[in-house]
């Protein structure tokens, strides 16, 4: 999904060769922030960022086997109308969907677009939210620092009985960004803001380790066999073991520019200019960081169509704008508007045009900028159900990398199994497991670096 307004569906077959195709979606007059396949993989749910609510789109098949176009099966109706989901995730029995929004809102949905029950996370401010892949549990994180685990209940007869609260998993000292869960719901990791990260079973603390990026959320995941954790932090992802709890490798900036030397991030004051060829008046003073008063004023957004109020979407990552004027400049009450129209000719192919209109009593100016172009920073990270790939989200490519750590955590949990082993059958078998793993791990770093030559 992008906020081209469509959507993409790949063949993972197709990663391991050159050509990938796709299966591309249309949103009509609306783009998608959260994306889920239904249990069956005959449909995908996205959630409109506009209308803020749930729209399923089931999949056609062509006569070949193949993927066909997508067509608006249900539209769900709208829960609230200034909440931001934060997740959006359907159970595998296919009994319910699950959304979580930034009013602390956890709420389970009929597949019929009806709520079976809301609940208050009591996080403070919720920052996750989670479903296990059996489709029992749902574990939330926020300001708080424990991971609270939600229990779906339903009957021998699967109606809906309720969400009871199951148990929380404690040992954080500070809130949580994030939490996965692997496919059996056997283990959990989190990430928090004091720096470390845990991987639990049931409510028993196994491993603490430590990542360096903890001025930055994290997205933390854990892999399909409970070997592997990756958290993406900014443009980087970094590898532990879930075995051990050490750290096997990163991947830094991987969406920096072979000779970029840009900074990840630029002010939003560095990147405004007067507009000298307009007649409006006396030229606006430059702003800078020494303003003193700070304007915080609505927006019309000119993307294709125009959505008025405070738009939050212009640019990723830009959830207000403020303008800075000096205050020896405000003589009395002043007003203010912004007009922003998408520049597809710009080099970020992204960018924003921007105007700014400021007036007092007998004055008026107006202010251009551009925004510049901006490193991109990983928006979320999957592993594939093999575990041998992890794919990332931040530009407008889905990135791919081969899980080299996971094979190195695979070596260490069959070693580990090995000294336990019991019988010499059974220490056979590992062995050879342990020789299989260690060759395709060999074979694996061959192709990376003869890519990286």
């Amino acid at each position: 999904m992008a906020r081209d307004r469509t959507v993409l569906i790949w063949s993972t077959k197709d990663f391991s060769q050159k050509e990938h195709k796709s299966v591309r979606g249309n949103i009509e007059f609306d783009y998608a922030t959260r994306v889920c396949w239904s249990p069956d993989g005959k449909a995908f749910i996205v959630h409109k960022a506009l209308a803020n609510a749930m729209e399923v789109y089931k999949v056609t098949k062509r006569p070949d086997g193949t993927l066909g176009n997508s067509q608006v099966a249900l539209t769900f109706p709208q829960h609230n109308e200034v909440a931001d989901i934060l997740a959006m995730e359907v159970a595998v029995s296919g009994k319910f969907i699950m959304t979580c929004n930034n009013k602390n809102q956890l709420l389970i949905w009929s597949l019929k677009g009806d709520i079976l029950e809301t609940i208050d996370t009591r996080h403070g401010d919720t920052y996750s939210a989670t479903l296990s892949p059996c489709g029992r549990f749902i574990a939330t994180t926020g300001f708080t620092p424990d991971v609270k685990v939600w229990e779906v209940k339903f009957s021998k007869t699967s109606n809906f009985e309720g969400v009871k609260r199951a148990y929380d998993l404690t040992g954080h000292k500070a809130g949580i960004y994030n939490c996965s869960i692997n496919s059996d719901s056997t283990r959990m990791v989190s990430v928090s803001k004091d720096v470390e990260y845990e991987k639990g079973q049931l409510v028993y603390l196994l491993h603490t380790g430590i990542y360096d990026k903890k001025d930055y959320p994290g997205k933390i995941k854990l892999s399909p066999d409970g070997r592997t954790v990756v958290i993406a932090s900014m443009a980087t992802l970094t590898f532990f073991s879930a075995i051990t709890g050490d750290k096997l490798n990163t991947i830094e900036d991987i969406y920096a520019e072979p000779n970029s030397t840009s900074s990840s991030s630029t002010s939003l004051s560095s990147a405004v200019a007067v507009d000298a060829s307009d007649t409006w008046g006396t030229p606006f003073p430059r702003c800078s960081a020494s303003s003193t008063l700070f304007l915080c004023y609505s927006v019309i957004a000119c993307l294709d169509f125009l959505v008025f109020g405070v738009v939050n979407d212009i640019v990723a990552g830009l959830l207000d704008i403020v303008a800075m004027v000096d205050a020896r400049e405000a003589k009395s009450s002043c007003f203010f508007s912004v007009a922003g129209r998408h520049h597809s000719e710009l080099e970020n192919e992204a960018g924003i045009v921007c105007t700014l209109m400021v007036g007092w009593q007998d004055e008026s100016f107006r202010l251009k900028w551009v925004t510049p172009k901006v490193e991109g920073n990983i928006k979320d990270a999957i592993f594939d159900p093999s575990n041998k790939l992890v794919l990332t989200l931040g530009d407008k490519h889905v990135r791919v990398f081969h899980n080299v750590a996971g094979y190195t955590a695979t070596i260490q949990d069959l070693e580990q199994s090995q000294r336990k082993a019991t019988n010499s059958t059974m220490r056979e078998r590992i062995t050879q497991q342990i020789k299989d793993a260690k060759k395709a791990l060999e074979n694996i770093k061959k192709v990376t670096n003869q890519k990286t030559k």
